[in-house]
């Protein structure tokens, strides 16, 4: 016999054993718990969930003396302080024209 009729036999013996047996593994069901409400009118809900009453505001606001920032020397020089090396450019070399063109008139082209 071939193998796949080995995997292939074990395979529906293992179908029929759980639809023999697959039943009596299930766990029991739990019990439904149940809570108990109590039913509240319109006006304790608004009482109950009721926004608290703001804090009153202060009508008098002291104004704080303003620092002025002393002016300090820059860490790093500015940029027209700064001077930068000038690169050296390269002379550019223009190359001749060819003076004829190659003829591709005879070239074989594939179909």
């Amino acid at each position: 016999m071939d193998i796949g009729h080995y995997i292939s036999g074990l395979g529906h013996a293992g179908l029929l054993g759980w639809m023999a047996f697959g039943g009596f593994f299930e766990p029991q069901n739990e019990p439904l718990e149940i809570r108990e409400v109590a039913i509240v009118s319109a006006q304790e809900f608004d009482a109950l969930f009721a926004p608290e009453i703001a804090p009153e505001r202060a009508e008098d606001i002291v104004e704080l003396p303003s620092i002025e920032p002393e002016e300090q020397a820059p860490a790093f020089p500015s940029v027209a302080e700064a001077s930068a090396p000038t690169p050296e450019v390269p002379a550019v070399v223009q190359s001749a024209a060819p003076d004829s063109v190659p003829d591709n008139d005879n070239l074989y082209v594939a179909p």
